[in-house]
């Protein structure tokens, strides 16, 4: 699978996700997706496209996001829901990290969203921290934001 995630060109931390070796500021929030990725090759029933899906990381034990190479789109998938149901978060990656520092926004301080940049690849976090001091509704509006800024 580490294979697939370098096919994505996306940064070095979702390999170390999966590897469950992240940096300690990422927490919980970010828990390897490998056990859903082998139970899914156990039973490709379990997701309605699971060959077509490359797992990112596994939130809570509950959900994962990952992306889907037919559709070529990022996705959040709750367990619960079912093998057919999913949100579609982005066709971009600049879209999942508005998906990604939407929480961080709300819990971390500065110093720490500049890290955060870093680890994710985040070019501008000064133009994301100022859009959310002046878009009372920044939270629906953040993907949209990141996907349209260059």
């Amino acid at each position: 699978m580490i294979e697939e995630l370098k096919k994505l060109n996306l940064p070095k931390v979702f390999q170390d996700i999966w590897s469950s070796s992240v940096p300690s500021i990422l927490c919980s929030r970010f828990d390897s997706p490998a056990r859903m990725a082998e139970m899914l090759e156990q039973h490709p029933d379990g997701f309605s496209e699971s060959g077509q899906l490359v797992p990112l990381w596994e939130i809570n034990g509950h959900t994962l996001i990952g992306y889907l190479k037919s559709d070529r789109q990022f996705i959040e998938w709750f367990y619960e829901d079912g093998p057919e149901e999913y949100k579609v978060i982005s066709d971009t990656y600049k879209g999942v990290q508005g998906y990604i520092f939407r929480s961080f926004l709300y819990s971390k301080k500065n110093d720490e969203l500049k890290e955060l940049a870093k680890i994710f690849e985040l070019n501008d976090i000064e133009s994301l921290i100022r859009f959310k001091n002046t878009n009372e509704n920044w939270e629906d509006d953040i993907i949209k934001y990141m996907e349209c800024s260059a």
